[in-house]
């Protein structure tokens, strides 16, 4: 079914179980998206993901 075109049809009849989590930026005044502040963005949110992590 790799190369086969889906269709609505072929969604799980069940569902799916998800875990949501928001993700808010603080101080999001100003879109700065240089590749800098993309990079640190990146990396305090896998530390952030971590120190979460049980």
């Amino acid at each position: 079914m790799r190369n086969k075109r889906r269709t609505y049809q072929d969604l799980p009849v069940s569902g799916f179980n998800v875990k949501v989590h928001r993700i808010d930026r603080r101080n999001s005044k100003h879109a700065d998206f240089s590749s800098t502040t993309i990079d640190g963005l990146i990396r305090k949110g896998r530390e952030e993901a971590r120190s979460q992590t049980p």
